[in-house]
């Protein structure tokens, strides 16, 4: 150390801390995947009964120890950084890297409330944005600087402070997936990375999280400041490295329609989609095998079984688990954004579009937020709706403001999920939607067939499918983009019904 260091140097501090949260991340993998493995093992018998209790028991909780010490090393090491920036800005004699200063010298302080915040699990993102609105501009770049990936994914806190955290978080958990060989969470992380770059229109990082899996939400235009914001939810298979990319692009053709029927209405061109992926996402149905227990017979009023059937396999999409975990952190998001708005005094009509089982998602969320948060509400091609929620009327969403668009599915993937899991089906009349048109439709605003223009059907149950003949759901110039962008601009009136 250098003659006449008094201190630490902060950025050598950060960089520790980022190793520890990296090597916190690395183990919790770790143990994730080596649970998975012994709770897919097939052994049975006293030894077999004897381990699996010591793993979750012990080995386990030990491991998930280790992981908190950690995490919580890296938080207290972020703390050091900042008292360390608040003293070099005070004149008291350290040196190194302060990049970042405080006005009222209470670095500890702001960090201890915001880690407070971070450990409360009831929190109120009310309480968070009269918190934060409260500090100074060097105050909120302290926090920023020494702990990102708490601020970046602290609802009630402003997007674009969110935004400025989760860049720098990002290149953190970029660098800690590839110190730990996690090659799948790099590319997804690197994937966000690419599809957040910011360039026209303005995209903010809503959220990030290291995983396992990986998760992200990616806002095209400017929450800040929206009037119009949406929030799109993706179905199966969403937590692949792809979806960065196409989500946050559909996002951008959503809000390019809105734009255009914004500017041809006089309306507020101040408009956001968000490309929420920030759920675990069940995978594409999968069967290993099948046992029977018992007799099978073959007969001409076809195969009976006496017994029990048993299939191994990924079948997560045919249940709600993990729509319900889902629906938890949409819940949160939402109410986070919520909660902004109203710190903000910004009045903006809040819309959410759900696509396949994300649509099973999110329908859990409304079921759950009081009325007045969500505008509207559109299913595409959706999965099916829990029936315990019990149609549309038991959605805390205006009668007049939940819509379901169903097209006419080259492979019935939407009808195929709803059959197998017993969902409701929200296009159906008797669930209570109002159900939009996908079909191919002809306008013609005048006598002048030059005047005239159509949209296309959509009928392939993606979202986009840019690259061949058939239709995803919101791709440019489909019937079913040009409703749902007037849904979520306030003109339900004017979109067509199916």
């Amino acid at each position: 150390m250098a003659t006449g260091f008094v201190g630490a140097d902060v950025q050598q501090l950060k960089d520790l801390a980022a190793q520890m949260t990296g090597a916190g991340e690395s183990l919790a993998t770790i143990e994730g995947r080596l649970t998975a493995l012994v709770s897919q093992t097939r052994w049975t018998g006293h030894d077999a009964s004897a381990f699996m209790s010591d793993w979750h028991r012990a080995h386990r909780v030990g491991l998930r120890t280790v992981t908190q010490t950690l995490r919580e090393t890296a938080v207290e090491l972020r703390r050091n950084a900042a008292e360390q920036e608040a003293a070099s800005h005070g004149g008291g004699g350290a040196s190194g890297s302060a990049s970042g200063s405080v006005g009222s010298g209470g670095a500890a302080e702001n960090l201890e409330a915001l880690e407070d915040f971070a450990n409360d699990k009831n929190v109120d993102p009310s309480d968070v944005a009269e918190w934060w609105n409260d500090l100074s501009e060097p105050e909120r770049a302290a926090l920023i600087s020494t702990n990102p990936e708490l601020v970046g994914n602290m609802e009630g806190i402003d997007y674009t402070s969110r935004s400025e955290a989760n860049h720098e978080n990002l290149d953190n958990l970029i660098d800690a997936a590839r110190d730990r060989g996690d090659t799948g969470a790099e590319e997804y992380l690197k994937a966000v990375q690419k599809a957040a770059e910011d360039s026209p229109p303005m995209k903010q990082i809503m959220s990030v999280d290291g995983g396992p899996p990986p998760l992200a939400a990616i806002a095209v235009g400017n929450l800040d400041k929206a009037e119009y914001t949406t929030f799109l939810v993706p179905g199966m298979t969403s937590n692949d490295s792809s979806t960065p990319r196409d989500l946050t692009a559909t996002a951008d053709d959503l809000r390019a329609e809105q734009l255009k029927i914004a500017r041809a209405n006089g309306l507020s061109t101040d408009i956001a989609v968000v490309a929420w992926m920030a759920y675990d996402s069940p995978e594409m149905a999968s069967v290993d095998s099948i046992s029977v227990g018992g007799t099978v017979s073959v007969g001409l009023d076809g195969v009976k079984v006496n017994g029990n059937v048993s299939i191994d396999g990924d079948l997560d999409v045919f249940g709600n688990s993990l729509a319900k975990a889902g629906g938890d952190k949409l819940n949160n998001a939402i109410t986070g954004y919520d909660a902004y708005r109203d710190a903000a005094g910004i009045k903006s009509q809040l819309n959410v579009v759900a696509h396949s089982y994300g649509s099973t998602t999110a329908a859990y969320t409304l079921a759950d937020l009081p009325n007045g948060v969500v505008n509207t509400f559109v299913t595409l091609g959706s999965a099916g709706i829990d029936p315990a929620i019990g149609g549309a009327s038991g959605l805390n969403v205006p009668k007049d403001g939940v819509f379901a668009i169903q097209g006419f599915e080259a492979l019935p993937a939407a009808e195929a999920g709803r059959l197998v899991s017993g969902r409701d089906n929200p296009a159906d009349s008797s669930w209570g939607a109002t159900r939009l048109n996908s079909d191919f439709e002809v306008h013609a605003p005048s006598l002048d067939p030059r005047t005239w223009s159509t949209t296309q059907a959509s009928n392939v149950h993606d979202l986009s499918n840019p690259d061949a003949i058939p239709s995803g759901y919101l791709e440019p110039g489909t019937t079913s983009l040009k409703n749902t962008a007037l849904v979520g601009m306030g003109m339900s009136d004017a979109a067509t019904r199916g």
